[in-house]
């Protein structure tokens, strides 16, 4: 049987041509955790290490699966996402760092009020990554989040059963939020009127078509292109719907929070000034990159 090393080498002879060393790197870690339960260090400590058939059989399976272009996250099932593990398929986007950064403005706007119940909506929730993540830091607000697939919401049940939350899950089409059944029972103008949603967050599909061939095949051919594609003559169609719901649920003073496309940020922020939101944010990532938006109501 072959060793740590000798496994750790065949990974980066057969991969490098498709990944860079940072990120091939940190595959092979998240492989020999899932299959030996070893750290960074025990990589290091145990290169000489002799595996077992069935660990060095499901190592070399992980590695075939990765050459044929399947993502890491799908192969092993998950993917980390705020040092939490959420279920993850080709049904759900792979959680991305990225929307952590989200994540940790909603949270850290929010840090003097966390004891408030909120009304809080994730919208194109997917693996419900957002949403858990959120019940985390306040377990006490009243989350609900919706998709327009049921496989994701199947993904995203599974994931709060797996962190014991309760966040209420339903199917809607926020695209047509004025018709859709479920939207239509889940809020009323009378919900605002009372009290209304006091946070709106959503990272919804923001990729023009046209870039589809731009995109490396493990995105744009093993993640859903549901959740990924816009059309291109229209590529702020899920901003604008979310915009126009959040006029009509939003309570007076709530805010709305969106991961946008990088090159989309100054026509979002004009559509959500002409719609009459206030401060209007937007921020970028740690990459550099125009990436998140927010912004409050004030009627």
């Amino acid at each position: 049987m072959p060793n740590v090393k000798e496994i750790v080498k065949s990974f980066k002879e057969f991969l490098s041509a498709d990944y860079d060393p940072e990120e091939l790197d940190q595959i092979i870690v998240a492989s020999f955790e899932h299959v030996c339960a070893f750290s960074r260090a025990d990589l290091i400590l145990s290169a000489s290490g002799i595996l077992t058939k069935t660990e060095t059989d499901e190592l070399l399976r992980i590695q075939d699966s990765l050459r044929k272009g399947y993502p890491i996250q799908h192969i092993l099932g998950y993917s980390w996402f705020m040092d939490n593990k959420y279920k993850v398929s080709a049904d759900v986007l792979i959680p991305r760092p990225e929307t952590e950064e989200l994540v940790r403005w909603v949270v850290d706007d929010h840090v003097l009020i966390n004891s408030y119940q909120l009304n809080v909506l994730d919208v194109c929730t997917g693996s419900a990554c957002i949403a858990l993540s959120l019940t985390k830091f306040y377990p006490s607000w009243n989350i609900k989040a919706l998709d327009i697939s049921e496989p994701a919401l199947k993904i995203a049940a599974e994931n709060m059963r797996a962190h014991n939350a309760s966040i209420k899950l339903f199917k809607a089409d926020i695209l047509d939020w004025k018709n859709d059944r479920n939207i239509l029972s889940e809020f009323t103008q009378a919900d605002r009127q009372s009290g209304g949603l006091d946070v709106i967050v959503s990272n919804p599909p923001y990729i023009p078509e046209s870039m589809r061939t731009r995109l490396s095949p493990r995105v744009a051919e093993h993640e859903p292109s549901i959740a990924l594609f816009v059309p291109d003559n229209d590529p702020i169609i899920f901003y604008r719907a979310i915009a126009e719901f959040s006029l009509a649920h939003l309570r007076t003073g709530g805010k709305l929070y969106f991961e946008i496309n990088r090159d989309l940020g100054p026509e979002i922020v004009e559509m959500l000034v002409n719609l009459k939101f206030f401060s209007v944010q937007l921020r970028k990532d740690i990459q550099g990159n125009n990436r998140m938006i927010s912004a409050s109501l004030n009627l």
